[in-house]
């Protein structure tokens, strides 16, 4: 889905190059996909709230071209299934074909279950596509 700006983040805090984000590249999907015993762990996968949020830009790192453009899909697909952005998105990410885990925060009960809700949303071949290519 969203992806950060190259350069900004807290890379360098991990020790890593100012230009690794860690992000799933089609390298490392491949190699999920290669070995099923694996499992993908989404970290920050509803971007600080950003998906929901209305009352600013997006964190520093994703207010690019790029994520702007993908916030509006996972937005309408979720508008389509009666469900929540923050549904959506972490349903997109266990529904691939290579599945992940989305890693959330919340910070109240309620969000936790509008998070668990994800588990039970289904999204349809068209929905997946566009979200897949957002």
């Amino acid at each position: 889905m969203a992806r950060p700006c190259r350069g900004l983040g807290g890379a360098a805090i991990r020790g890593l190059p100012p230009d690794t984000q860690g992000e799933a590249d089609e390298e490392l999907l491949d190699y999920a996909a290669a070995h099923p015993g694996l499992m993908l762990t989404g970290y920050g996968t509803l971007m600080a709230g950003a998906y929901s949020r209305t009352d600013g830009p997006p964190p520093e790192r994703y207010d690019h071209p790029g994520p702007v453009a993908r916030l509006r899909v996972p937005a309408e697909v979720a508008a389509e299934c009666g469900a929540t952005v923050n549904q959506v998105v972490p349903a997109w990410l266990m529904g691939g074909a290579v599945p992940g885990v989305p890693v959330v925060g919340v910070s109240s009960v309620a969000q936790l279950d509008e998070c668990l809700a994800a588990l039970d949303l289904r999204q349809d071949a068209v929905q997946r596509a566009r979200l897949d290519t957002a």
